[in-house]
């Protein structure tokens, strides 16, 4: 299933949908966004991705231990991706900064050397 495979947002995009419907009876006219959102348990693994991401991006490893992995996806400066295995925290914070196109140098933080991936 690809990122842009409309299965992947669907559930995901549920609560947003109907907090939009809300605002557009207010009087709101915005456009409906959602960062899409992927999940799967392996084991004893839980993997979340959010967000796109694309092999012509900037990685950086914000937290790799035994049991867990953090890693961000950036683009023209952007943050627009994220791989979580294990860590539910770090998920929430990134789909945020996601939604919010907050700077990819800043989550990526002081201290980590981004690997940009050629296509």
């Amino acid at each position: 299933m690809s990122a842009r495979d409309p299965r992947a947002r669907r559930r995901a995009a549920r609560p947003g949908q109907g907090m939009h419907a809300a605002g557009t009876l207010m009087g709101e006219h915005l456009p409906f966004e959602s960062v899409p959102y992927f999940w799967t348990d392996r084991f004893d693994a839980k993997l979340r991705r959010v967000g796109r991401i694309s092999p012509d991006g900037t990685i950086a490893v914000l937290r790799h231990e035994e049991n867990s992995l953090v890693a961000a996806y950036g683009r023209d400066g952007v943050i627009r991706g994220a791989v979580c295995v294990d860590a539910p925290r770090q998920l929430a914070t990134l789909r945020n900064a996601i939604a919010q196109r907050a700077d990819f140098r800043e989550i990526a933080g002081s201290g980590i050397t981004p690997v940009t991936t050629t296509p």
